[in-house]
């Protein structure tokens, strides 16, 4: 669908086919121009993090949401000896050993409560630019804990089985704790019951040794999140969910070699914006009480090359802006310039959620938006559909 309005002029009446021709005459026109494709994809999230990098959170739980269908993340957790230990813990015993973890932020209900299980891990993992959907094995179950989303403070006590079979690498200090890191495998923290995933920050968190009366704490050295959805999302047909985390992704294309698309060729453009409408609406009538939803802090654009070798990034930190993400300025001008002028240098757009409410963009978070989809034939309005609004000067 292509719509023109003159810039000054009342946009009633003003389309393809009504009078002379809009694309006669040099006058600044503005182009409503809606993409023929609208879909998703999943592009999985960075979500492992060792020592201060980002991101520092790990979720674990399950959600049934309304809206957005069952998202289930899974935690694993690891920890390191600190650099100085007191002479009770090397030489032991050990008198008793928890978890200690700081919820930070919440995906559900908050009401209820929330039941994990503590598996052990059978191996030494690597966290290094894993993603959401790593698989990765794990051990037995050590303990569950039940709390309630919004404590705190949890601490999940472990079992004497549990600190017989590891005290002796727990107190291993050779090599200044190098040993302990080859042998210590952490933890994966699972969804027994409820309906909530809650966060942790990974610098936060610690396993604690109790060895007489010392109390030394083993600190949170690397995490990751791995996150499936269960259920599909539960949207109208004119409408697609975003989740960062999850990493489900906004994609869109333009077809710039059939009508009306290709009657802009050689027209020169002075002006581009991309608007992706969000529907603030479905949220806020399907949320039941005590749930709570957060959604992506920010957003980036990239281009996919028409070789499909490259992604370039396009603009980075957007935020919405009057219900809709909204994309301006020299990169969508260039990307629409060469398109009608040179080659179209992208075969398709994709806009992923960062972070979310409840963090930083750098963070890892389970937020969730909804964007607005037109089917590409439908005679809609188009500021219910996402679109490129530009402005051309004819010849």
């Amino acid at each position: 669908m292509l719509v023109l309005l003159a810039c000054d002029d009342d946009p009633s009446g003003v389309g393809v086919g009504v009078g002379p021709d809009p694309l006669e005459g040099g006058e600044p026109i503005t182009v409503d121009l809606l993409p023929n494709t609208v879909d998703t994809e999943r592009a999985p999230a960075v979500a492992g993090g060792v020592g201060t990098q980002s991101p520092q959170r790990f979720f674990a739980g399950r959600v049934d949401d309304p809206v957005a269908g069952v998202t289930r993340a899974e935690g694993f957790f690891n920890v390191r000896q600190p650099a100085s230990v007191s002479s009770s813990f090397v030489e032991g015993p050990v008198d008793g050993a928890f978890l200690r973890f700081a919820p930070v932020s919440v995906y559900g209900d908050t009401t209820g409560t929330l039941s994990l299980t503590v598996y052990d891990m059978p191996a030494p993992w690597s966290p290094d630019e894993a993603r959401t959907d790593t698989t990765l094995a794990s051990g037995d179950a050590v303990t569950s804990v039940d709390f309630l989303p919004t404590d705190e403070e949890v601490l999940i006590p472990l079992p004497e089985s549990w600190i017989q079979e590891n005290e002796a690498t727990l107190r291993d200090t050779t090599d200044g704790g190098q040993s302990f890191l080859d042998t210590f495998a952490g933890f994966r923290i699972a969804h027994e019951s409820g309906n909530a995933a809650v966060g942790f920050n990974r610098t936060d968190a610690n396993l604690s040794v109790v060895t007489g009366s010392d109390t030394t704490a083993l600190e949170g050295r690397a995490s990751l999140t791995t996150v499936e959805r269960d259920t599909a999302p539960n949207l109208p047909d004119d409408r697609i969910l975003v989740q960062s985390g999850f990493g489900q992704t906004l994609t869109f294309a333009f077809d710039f070699e059939n009508p009306p698309l290709d009657t802009l060729q050689g027209v020169p453009v002075n002006r581009a914006e991309f608007v992706l409408p969000v529907d603030s609406t479905l949220f806020f009538e399907n949320t039941p009480e005590g749930f709570v939803r957060p959604q992506p802090s920010d957003y980036e654009l990239s281009g996919i090359s028409t070789d499909d070798a490259q992604e370039v990034t396009l603009a980075s930190g957007i935020s919405v802006v009057t219900d809709a993400v909204r994309i301006t300025g020299e990169n969508p001008l260039q990307v629409f310039e060469d398109s009608f002028l040179r080659t179209p240098p992208f075969q398709r757009f994709i806009v992923t959620p960062r972070g979310g409410t409840d963090g930083s963009s750098d963070e890892l978070s389970l937020g969730v938006s909804v964007f607005h989809r037109v089917a590409p034939d439908a005679d809609e309005d188009p500021s219910t559909s996402p679109r490129a609004t530009v402005t051309v000067t004819p010849f």
